[in-house]
């Protein structure tokens, strides 16, 4: 246990549009994420909610945590956390995309669809400075508000901390902020931001196997 690594899991849900394949791992999880499942009314999100459990389930695996074992309790501003076990995970989704970081240290991570980016916003979320960063680039639109929200879960606070009181510097296009550690990632089409880890090993799984 003392050698994790911090990784994170992603995967893509369409797989679980099969409704053999979706029922079959559906009972595979525990009695509260079902649960938690039947309350979207919307079958995507479904899917997801799924998908981050399933993720989740695989990394405690590869750490050697049995998933029926765990207990999960809430910390300040609802943060989970495994009851009795110094591993931290996060977990996120957006649109087809679901993931879950896990780390021996505490961690939040975030996703984000790389698509229309709705600049309306830029003044309500983003400072000065950052709206100067940002330049009306897409992708550096979606590219800061994931490592806002990768800050935001690594706190446990969500929305409760008003996004313009978080001020992003880059140098040299490395992000920072306070003294934490960042890691980002993309592919198909997604951003990954991660706080409280400035590496992490990029694990792609295929939850239809």
């Amino acid at each position: 246990m003392d050698n994790i690594k911090t990784r994170i899991f992603i995967s893509n849900v369409d797989c679980l549009e099969n409704g053999a394949l979706f029922d079959a791992l559906y009972n595979s999880v525990s009695k509260k994420r079902r649960e938690k499942i039947d309350r979207f009314r919307f079958e995507s999100d479904k899917r997801l909610s799924l998908g981050v459990e399933l993720l989740f389930k695989k990394a405690l695996e590869d750490c050697g945590i049995k998933y029926d074992s765990v207990e999960i309790v809430y910390g300040k501003n609802e943060k989970p956390y495994i009851r009795g076990n110094k591993v931290y995970f996060n977990l996120s989704h957006s649109e087809n995309m679901a993931c879950c970081a896990i780390s021996q240290s505490e961690i939040g991570v975030d996703t984000e669809k790389i698509s229309k980016a709705d600049f309306r916003l830029s003044e309500r979320i983003y400072t000065d400075k950052e709206n100067e960063f940002v330049c009306g680039s897409k992708e550096r639109f979606i590219r800061l508000w994931a490592l806002k929200e990768s800050y935001m879960k690594y706190c446990g606070s969500g929305l409760s901390i008003a996004p313009r009181d978080i001020e992003f510097e880059f140098i040299d296009d490395i992000p920072h902020y306070k003294d934490l550690s960042f890691f980002e990632y993309e592919t198909e089409g997604y951003r990954f931001a991660l706080c409280g880890a400035e590496n992490a090993e990029i694990i792609k799984v295929n939850l239809g196997e």
